[in-house]
């Protein structure tokens, strides 16, 4: 019998199940640790979605609250209709409220939070230019107020205002597609090692299924040739001398003749 025969037959029950073990525990860590990064990458994303929508939607409230004191300034100085206070009032409200949500939501990001603060800068500049040209309004002067605002001062604040406050809603955009694009990496980084996971629980089982089938042939081969020499015993049983062989020598007649 070969060397190799005799090592497989030799080959315990519990390294063949150990083989199988092996590999049904990588294929089950693999499913449960692709779930698990599965699982935060999407919860990430969805956070970081979130996120980029409330700033990009903030960002055009502050945007749109700056523009309706400005509309409730000149309405009050065209037509002098005490209407247009109020639309002042609650532009500017609005957009003392909507600048601290933006505050708080660009604080998870360092470079956008560099950015509010010149667009805070521009917000309190351009407000602060609308109060005064207000107050003179309100003061019944105003030529002065409308010599005040054909400066272009104003004008410009607002443009620069509403240039940064697009550029910081553009890289927020911006910054969602990066995040999404990251997640899609992470989701099939985390699919390519399930396969391999699986790969390597797949090779573990067949493995174990090759030892455990050729000692299963090596051990069904030995009880073979022993069935098939204990059968020949029972026909052919072994004589221990030459008396036990029956000898029948013919015979030709008497012997006296």
């Amino acid at each position: 019998m070969l060397k190799a025969d005799i090592a497989i037959k030799r080959i315990p029950v519990w390294v063949v199940g150990g083989f199988a073990a092996l590999g049904l525990l990588a294929l089950l860590g693999a499913l449960i640790l692709d779930v698990i990064r599965a699982d935060q990458a999407r919860n990430t994303a969805v956070a970081w979605r979130k996120h980029s929508y409330e700033v990009i939607i903030a960002a055009n409230a502050l945007s749109a609250a700056v523009q309706s004191a400005e509309t409730g300034q000149r309405g009050l100085l065209l037509t002098g209709d005490p209407a247009f206070r109020l639309t002042y009032d609650r532009g500017r409200t609005a957009a003392s409220r909507e600048l601290a949500a933006l505050k708080a939501r660009l604080s998870l990001d360092r470079d956008q939070a560099v950015k509010f603060v010149e667009i805070a800068a521009l917000a309190a500049a351009r407000m602060d230019r609308l109060d005064r040209s207000m107050k003179l309004i309100e003061q019944g002067r105003s030529a002065t107020a409308l010599a005040f605002i054909r400066t272009g001062e104003g004008r410009r604040a607002m443009e620069s205002f509403q240039n940064k406050v697009s550029e910081l809603a553009a890289r927020e955009a911006r910054l969602l597609a990066e995040r999404a694009a990251r997640a899609d990496a992470s989701a099939r980084d985390a699919r390519a090692g399930l396969i391999g996971a699986a790969a390597v629980g797949l090779m573990l089982n067949f493995v174990a299924g090759i030892l455990g089938l050729s000692a299963f042939r090596a051990r069904l081969a030995d009880a073979r040739e022993e069935g098939s020499r204990g059968t020949y015993e029972k026909l052919y049983p072994a004589r221990t001398s030459l008396s036990a062989v029956p000898v029948n020598l013919p015979v030709r007649g008497g012997f006296n003749r």
